[in-house]
């Protein structure tokens, strides 16, 4: 396991082996400035030459991959696992809540000038849901960059074809002539294609979505099909099950259409040089080191250009962007006549500790992160070492040593070591 080192003076160090971190701490010639990522800072004098070291980053829909390289070596490894659900009102509901509140402000307001045609949206826009997950990636590189002396960025993009994709045989013609044209709607198009139910043959009464909206579905054509009004209250109550299955989601390679040139222009703010690269270059990589299919795999395999890397014995982190629960709807709930009423929400804190906070047991003096505020005054937290649960923990045997940050690295032991050709 590699740590990140600070200079007396605050310049970032290439990283160092967690033995040689241990000895500096136990010899009082560095402290610890960050246990999230774990980074030490020197407390003497020291050369301050550093190599040149490249973040390497697979950009993701669910997941992505990131490491560091200095000449042949890893020396961080990660997955960048994305938060879920924030655009579903029954999961999460983090969208859904702020744009119900954003209204019901309105609709409170005696009189509000129309101002809907008068709306410009800046250059490089991007949906809430594509650059929350779009910013996830980017600040990943920001806090490497923070503690290591990065000097260049290797970052995979793609192009995809969704019209080819779902059709491998389109000609150019069709792209202007989709199957959508000249109907009025969606729903309009489903019931001329399936013409009636496609359970029953009956008259068709419902367009039902296979994948519910909910659970993540869309209003693709392929996630729809025409029922009758008693199939479809069969199917809903879960006493029919429909044999057609949903066709393969295209929301991964719409989201590295929308966000590709974001991602590479928001990197270059903070990294003097960027370099982006294909899929099929990272997969021709991947293969020749021999390396299974993972985001994690892919960002190691990146930018080799047929060297030989040695991957040692380091922990893959699991990186996690966290909810900061900052703004209103989290502290407050509206109720009838416009009164907002203080409640006690799971983000809110105990005893001045909130969730994800990295805190000390002053009984057994283990390392613990609160995981879960309790409605009695106790927390459930875990140990960090051994990832054990611990339930009906109390306040006071706790002493935070650490604030919880926007991202949690959570190392996750699964490489051994390895020398690739």
């Amino acid at each position: 396991m590699y740590v990140f080192v600070l200079s007396k003076t605050g310049k970032r160090l290439m990283p160092t082996h967690a033995a040689k971190a241990r000895k500096l701490l136990k010899a009082k010639k560095a402290k610890i400035v960050s246990r999230n990522p774990f980074t030490i800072q020197l407390t003497y004098e020291t050369a301050e030459y550093t190599q040149k070291l490249a973040a390497k980053l697979d950009t993701g829909f669910k997941r992505g991959g990131v490491a560091l390289q200095s000449n042949s070596k890893i020396t961080f490894q990660g997955e960048i696992v994305h938060r879920r659900y924030i655009n579903q009102p029954t999961k999460g509901q983090v969208l859904v809540v702020r744009r119900q509140r954003r209204r019901a402000r309105r609709y409170r307001l005696r009189y509000r000038a129309p101002r809907f045609a008068n709306r410009r949206r800046p250059e490089g826009w991007l949906p809430p849901t594509i650059k929350a997950k779009a910013d996830a990636q980017i600040n990943v590189l920001k806090v490497l960059a923070k503690y290591a002396p990065v000097t260049k960025a290797i970052i995979e993009v793609g192009s995809f074809d969704t019209h080819k994709m779902q059709n491998p045989d389109i000609k150019p013609e069709d792209y202007q002539n989709g199957r959508q044209k000249g109907f009025k709607n969606v729903k309009e198009y489903v019931k001329c294609r399936d013409k009636h139910c496609i359970h029953c043959g009956a008259e068709i009464e419902e367009v039902h979505h296979l994948k519910q909206k909910v659970k993540g579905g869309t209003d693709n054509p392929d996630n729809l099909v025409a029922l009758c009004g008693k199939c479809h209250r069969l199917v809903t109550l879960g006493k029919l099950k429909l044999s057609i299955a949903p066709s393969k989601e295209l929301k991964g390679a719409a989201f590295i259409n929308a966000a590709k040139d974001y991602i590479v222009s928001e990197v270059k703010k903070f990294i003097p040089e960027v370099v982006t690269q294909e899929g099929w270059q990272t997969k021709e990589e991947r293969e020749r080191l021999n390396l299974p299919k993972s985001h994690v795999n892919n960002a190691i395999a990146m930018g080799t250009s047929g060297q030989s890397i040695y991957v040692p014995d380091i922990p893959v982190y699991e990186i996690r962007p966290r909810q900061r629960a900052v703004r209103q709807q989290y502290m407050s709930e509206p109720k009838k006549g416009g009164i907002f009423k203080r409640y006690r929400h799971p983000w809110q804190s105990t005893a001045g500790i909130k969730r994800g906070d990295l805190c000390r047991d002053v009984k057994t003096g283990q390392l613990v992160r609160a995981d879960t505020l309790l409605a009695n005054g106790k927390l459930n937290v875990r140990v960090l070492k051994t990832g054990q649960r611990l339930v009906n923990a109390t306040p006071n045997r706790l002493q935070i040593v650490e604030r919880a940050k926007g991202l949690m690295f959570i190392p996750r032991k699964e490489a051994e070591p390895a020398l690739l050709p």
